[in-house]
């Protein structure tokens, strides 16, 4: 398999990794903004925002990270090499990974061990950053996807009541309830086999 920057996990997440060798607490701070994010009416319908947050943090965006970092971070790992000090020049002038020879070292203002020290620390953080938030990556993928869609129908069986309890609960785990008496039950059910056969 052939990847747009090559194999080099740094190739993909220099600006995350400046931004962390300047403050070793990005991913905890990031991880704050997420979370408060997460406590409002309107998430996440506020992915573009907390996209603007993160990236004044981590200098990547959580949709970069859903999108791209997290791929090669955990699901391509085995496949990935982690060396910062031979990473593509992606800052350079008129960058292309497709002819693009030169490399820098990201740890050159460093001795080797502390520079180890450092990757090392920075590898660790982001693998669990991005294992604490594929619930949200999933999310995202989901909203990008159908948003509005209906995740699960529930039905309130157990009344003695003519009219029957139903729950209809959407992919961003919003829901309506609606309480239908037998003839509402059936016009629903006619409208929506109406709107089946408009996509035949």
């Amino acid at each position: 398999m052939a990847f747009e920057n090559g194999y080099n996990v740094y190739d993909y997440c220099q600006h995350a990794f400046k931004k962390y060798k300047n403050d070793s607490l990005v991913f905890v701070k990031a991880l704050q903004i997420v979370q408060s994010f997460s406590c409002r009416s309107d998430y996440p319908y506020c992915i573009n925002e907390l996209d603007e947050a993160v990236k004044h943090i981590l200098g990547e965006s959580i949709s970069d990270f859903a999108y791209m970092i997290n791929r090669y971070v955990t699901y391509l790992e085995e496949q990935m090499i982690w060396d910062p000090r031979e990473a593509l020049n992606i800052d350079g002038k008129d960058f292309d990974p497709d002819t693009q020879d030169i490399t820098i070292d990201l740890l050159s203002e460093y001795d080797k061990e502390e520079g180890d020290r450092i990757a090392e620390n920075f590898k660790n953080d982001i693998k669990a950053f991005c294992i604490t938030l594929k619930p949200i990556f999933d999310k995202i993928f989901m909203m990008e996807d159908n948003p509005l869609g209906i995740k699960k129908v529930m039905v309130d069986e157990n009344t003695s009541s003519e009219k029957r309890s139903i729950r209809l609960i959407r992919n961003d785990d919003k829901y309506l309830d609606v309480r239908l008496n037998s003839d509402e039950i059936k016009s629903l059910i006619d409208a929506l086999k109406k709107l089946r056969k408009s996509f035949d």
